[in-house]
């Protein structure tokens, strides 16, 4: 069984490898960052980053009027771009 913070990882690790959509991704992500992770079990990087990430994915919208309100909505390639940098800097390389 998989440790949340790995479930976390996953979650981008698919994302970043188009295993599924970004609807899944963000409400999966909220959800089991916010209710069901217990912070300490993650690093330092994983509460900043995962926390940072969280609340973009939280605020994604293809809508591209709300898109326009600047920094209220995320779009799927801000979110994606955020996890391939988080994913980069901590991991350090290739997707699993």
């Amino acid at each position: 069984m998989m440790t949340h913070p790995e479930k976390l990882w996953q979650l981008v690790v698919d994302l970043l490898n188009n295993k599924c959509d970004i609807n899944t991704f963000c409400e999966e992500f909220t959800q089991l960052y916010n209710l069901e992770t217990d912070y300490r079990t993650l690093s330092k990087d994983e509460q900043s980053d995962f926390m940072d990430l969280c609340e973009i994915a939280a605020r994604f919208s293809d809508d591209e009027e709300d898109l326009a309100l600047p920094n209220i909505y995320f779009s799927e390639k801000q979110i994606r771009d955020r996890a391939q940098e988080i994913y980069q800097r901590i991991k350090g390389g290739a997707k699993d």
